[in-house]
């Protein structure tokens, strides 16, 4: 194929994933001529997944690391208060903590 696109498609299963929803803007996707408007999770709820990825895979996957890092770097007004809330939540309130003092740094 010439072109093409990647789209992670995840099941909401938690409170989490509820969330996600709720929060995540639309965008308009179109596929075999039928349009549709399809949810996008926010840069917060992408890291939060990513940082329960990171610990969930025994905090060795350098791509789950650094894809965290890219998104705190590039999202200077990201809401750390909803991060912070939702991490203590999730149990990874000590690897934001890291990834946002790494960010900081320019780690």
């Amino acid at each position: 194929m010439p072109t093409s696109d990647k789209i992670d498609i995840f099941p909401a299963v938690d409170d989490f994933h509820g969330m996600q929803l709720e929060r995540a803007s639309r965008i308009a996707l179109s596929f075999l001529d039928i349009e549709e408007q399809y949810p996008v999770a926010s840069a917060e709820d992408i890291v939060l997944a990513k940082l329960r990825w990171y610990r969930d895979g025994g905090k060795v996957s350098e791509r789950q690391w650094t894809d965290i890092g890219d998104l705190l770097e590039a999202n200077p007004k990201i809401d750390r208060e909803y991060l912070h809330s939702w991490a203590m939540r999730l149990g990874v309130e000590d690897l934001l903590n890291s990834a946002l003092a790494a960010a900081e740094s320019g780690e």
